[in-house]
């Protein structure tokens, strides 16, 4: 029986320090997880401020587009038009080349306009 209560306050040591021991251990863990708080907070804020980021670049990204489309859109009618304009101005050429060859009869003074024939 003596040994047997020996070996219960042996044991009942070797619990106390391994209790000791593990108070400790828990006392550094919270300690590390307390430390590491801060961290993970500024984490977290620089998450949002990436995520605020991205959506203003987003926002910017669809803008460019749209005035990018704005442009094109300008671009074409600007050639539609200038497509227009050379025709017009054949047109114009076509008609000049035409009332000069038609005022050739007429005199001016004591000279005669010769018809002429012009390329363009």
């Amino acid at each position: 029986m003596r040994k047997l209560a020996e070996r219960s306050q042996k044991a009942a040591a070797e619990i106390s320090v391994l209790s000791g021991e593990s108070v400790a251990v828990a006392e550094r863990a919270g300690a590390l997880l307390e430390s590491m708080v801060p961290d993970i907070r500024r984490s977290s804020e620089l998450m949002q401020e990436i995520s605020s980021s991205s959506s203003e670049q987003r926002i910017g990204v669809e803008q460019v587009t749209k005035a990018v489309t704005e442009l094109d859109t300008v671009i074409q009618s600007n050639s539609a038009a200038s497509e227009e304009l050379a025709s017009s101005a054949e047109e114009l050429l076509s008609q000049a080349s035409a009332l000069r060859d038609s005022i050739t009869y007429f005199k001016l003074g004591e000279t005669t306009l010769a018809p002429t024939s012009s390329s363009p």
